[in-house]
Protein backbone atom coordinates (compact mmCIF):
# COMPACT_ATOMS: atom_id res chain seq x y z
CA UNK A 1 0.00 0.00 0.00
CA UNK A 2 1.25 3.26 -1.06
CA UNK A 3 1.33 6.15 1.59
CA UNK A 4 0.97 10.10 1.09
CA UNK A 5 3.52 12.22 2.84
CA UNK A 6 2.97 15.58 3.26
CA UNK A 7 5.58 18.39 3.89
CA UNK A 8 4.35 22.18 4.37
CA UNK A 9 6.62 25.06 5.29
CA UNK A 10 5.96 28.52 5.83
CA UNK A 11 8.77 31.60 5.67
CA UNK A 12 7.12 34.22 7.69
CA UNK A 13 9.22 37.64 7.65
CA UNK A 14 8.12 39.56 10.67
CA UNK A 15 8.77 43.48 12.36
CA UNK A 16 8.98 43.75 16.12
CA UNK A 17 8.02 46.55 17.12
CA UNK A 18 9.02 45.90 21.05
CA UNK A 19 12.40 45.13 20.07
CA UNK A 20 14.77 47.46 21.56
CA UNK A 21 18.37 45.06 21.27
CA UNK A 22 19.08 41.60 20.01
CA UNK A 23 18.46 40.39 23.72
CA UNK A 24 15.06 41.82 23.17
CA UNK A 25 14.35 40.45 20.17
CA UNK A 26 15.87 37.10 20.65
CA UNK A 27 13.70 36.73 23.49
CA UNK A 28 10.74 37.34 21.90
CA UNK A 29 11.61 35.20 18.82
CA UNK A 30 12.10 32.25 21.17
CA UNK A 31 8.88 32.67 23.59
CA UNK A 32 7.36 32.56 19.83
CA UNK A 33 8.70 29.72 18.81
CA UNK A 34 8.58 27.35 22.20
CA UNK A 35 4.69 28.19 21.92
CA UNK A 36 4.53 27.51 18.52
CA UNK A 37 6.17 24.19 18.96
CA UNK A 38 4.29 23.26 22.24
CA UNK A 39 0.62 24.44 20.62
CA UNK A 40 0.40 23.29 17.30
CA UNK A 41 3.26 20.44 17.16
CA UNK A 42 5.27 22.14 14.92
CA UNK A 43 8.95 22.28 14.34
CA UNK A 44 10.52 26.58 13.92
CA UNK A 45 13.59 28.35 13.52
CA UNK A 46 14.92 32.01 13.23
CA UNK A 47 16.02 31.78 9.89
CA UNK A 48 17.11 34.67 8.60
CA UNK A 49 18.01 38.58 9.93
CA UNK A 50 19.59 36.98 12.75
CA UNK A 51 21.36 40.00 13.52
CA UNK A 52 18.42 43.10 12.93
CA UNK A 53 17.53 44.39 15.71
CA UNK A 54 13.37 44.55 15.22
CA UNK A 55 13.16 42.23 12.45
CA UNK A 56 13.04 38.53 12.33
CA UNK A 57 12.10 35.56 9.34
CA UNK A 58 11.06 32.60 11.05
CA UNK A 59 10.19 29.01 9.18
CA UNK A 60 7.43 26.80 10.67
CA UNK A 61 6.71 22.90 8.89
CA UNK A 62 4.50 20.35 10.23
CA UNK A 63 4.65 16.52 8.47
CA UNK A 64 1.38 14.59 8.00
CA UNK A 65 -0.41 12.42 5.87
CA UNK A 66 -3.36 15.12 5.36
CA UNK A 67 -2.35 17.87 3.13
CA UNK A 68 -5.56 19.83 4.57
CA UNK A 69 -4.61 19.49 7.99
CA UNK A 70 -1.35 20.52 7.42
CA UNK A 71 -2.08 23.54 5.72
CA UNK A 72 -4.83 24.35 8.47
CA UNK A 73 -2.67 23.42 11.45
CA UNK A 74 -0.10 26.03 9.94
CA UNK A 75 -2.28 28.68 9.14
CA UNK A 76 -3.46 28.43 12.76
CA UNK A 77 0.20 29.21 13.76
CA UNK A 78 0.37 32.28 11.37
CA UNK A 79 -2.83 33.12 13.17
CA UNK A 80 -1.69 32.71 16.64
CA UNK A 81 1.36 34.91 16.04
CA UNK A 82 -0.51 37.46 14.74
CA UNK A 83 -2.92 38.15 17.44
CA UNK A 84 -0.48 37.05 20.53
CA UNK A 85 2.72 38.96 20.05
CA UNK A 86 3.96 42.75 19.02
CA UNK A 87 5.05 41.85 15.43
CA UNK A 88 3.86 43.10 12.23
CA UNK A 89 3.94 40.13 9.40
CA UNK A 90 5.47 41.39 6.49
CA UNK A 91 5.58 38.34 4.22
CA UNK A 92 4.49 34.82 4.29
CA UNK A 93 5.63 32.48 1.71
CA UNK A 94 4.02 28.73 1.48
CA UNK A 95 6.44 25.77 0.27
CA UNK A 96 5.40 22.07 0.12
CA UNK A 97 6.20 18.99 -0.70
CA UNK A 98 4.41 15.57 -1.74
CA UNK A 99 6.17 11.85 -1.27
CA UNK A 100 5.34 8.55 -1.20
CA UNK A 101 6.31 5.50 0.59
CA UNK A 102 5.53 1.92 1.35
Amino acid sequence: MVMQMFVIAVRIELIIDEAFSLKDKRSIVKSMLVKLQQKFKLSGAEVDRLDQVNAATIGLAIVANDLRYAQSVLQKAVNFIDISYPIEIISIEWLDGVGEYD
